[in-house]
């Protein structure tokens, strides 16, 4: 105990007994090999993993940006990490590129979940992570036209959550979209996006190009055209677009597109 208040003076933190107290399962999480920790004292999370060797690790809400070089050693700690979930965790753009680098060498990386922060696309590009599922929901992107080399470098990407973003400001989002549809992969989660009606077409119309079986969900789209906000939710195979029906009809393998209820889309031409 006096140990953890002699920490806290020194990052100036008040003290929590109810943290302290966690901290004596330090034993017991390696065992486990998961751990989930949201909205606590970022000093705690970095006590409590330091002698971790974990499996899955889960921050959420965390200013994990004060104690960003002590969480980078704790995480040096298990190597062996197969999920690793950092949602809104407060990292500056400069510290999401030194954690993509550290996760670079985790051979057995499977999922990555860094929402809700902000990152410079153009530095991630050259780190080669082996991941297959990498979510990026509700995020701030420095240089979104990035994304496209972001898929090249991804060689093994399966699926890709861009949930809640803003993705008109990618003027090549075809070519993103080629790069990723070049991967096989099998889900692309465009829901509550702000995108225009020309991004959505080119989308349909890689799908048919490509012959992708990908499952995309759009729920909630929102479609932005000269000002105008239109709510869409397309409801199984009714789109109320002749044309993109007729799109999705043609395909030898009909990509399935994953929502609810249809809200005033107008044709795509």
């Amino acid at each position: 105990m006096q140990q953890y208040i002699q920490l806290c003076k020194k990052h100036l933190v008040k003290p929590d007994e109810q943290y302290f107290q966690q901290l004596k399962l330090q034993e017991l999480f390696p065992r486990i090999g998961s751990f989930t920790l949201k909205k606590a004292n970022g000093l705690v999370a970095v006590e409590l993993l330091k002698n971790m060797n974990l499996q899955r690790l889960y921050l959420e809400d965390m200013p994990m940006n004060k104690y960003f070089s002590q969480l980078l050693g704790a995480l040096k700690n298990s190597p062996n990490l197969l999920e690793l979930s950092l949602i809104n965790c407060s990292f500056s753009a400069h510290q999401t590129t030194i954690l993509f680098k550290l996760m670079s060498s985790f051979s057995k990386l499977d999922l990555l979940d860094i929402s809700q922060n902000q990152f410079n696309i153009e530095s991630i590009c050259k780190v080669q992570l082996k991941i297959t599922k990498l979510s990026m929901r509700g995020s701030t992107f420095l240089n979104p036209n990035y994304f496209s080399d972001l898929m090249k470098s991804l060689s093994n990407l399966k699926s890709l959550d861009l949930r809640q973003n803003n993705l008109r400001p990618m003027t090549n989002f075809i070519e993103f979209a080629l790069n990723f549809f070049n991967l096989q992969p099998e889900t692309l989660n465009l829901s509550f996006c702000y995108v225009s009606k020309p991004q959505l077409r080119e989308v349909i119309s890689l799908l048919k190009i490509t012959k992708s079986c990908v499952l995309v969900h759009v729920d909630g789209l929102n479609l932005v055209e000269e000002g105008t906000i239109f709510k869409v939710q397309l409801n199984n195979y009714e789109f109320g677009s002749v044309q993109l029906k007729n799109l999705m009809e043609e395909m030898e393998e009909p990509v399935i597109v994953g929502a609810s209820q249809l809200v005033g889309l107008e044709d795509i031409k």
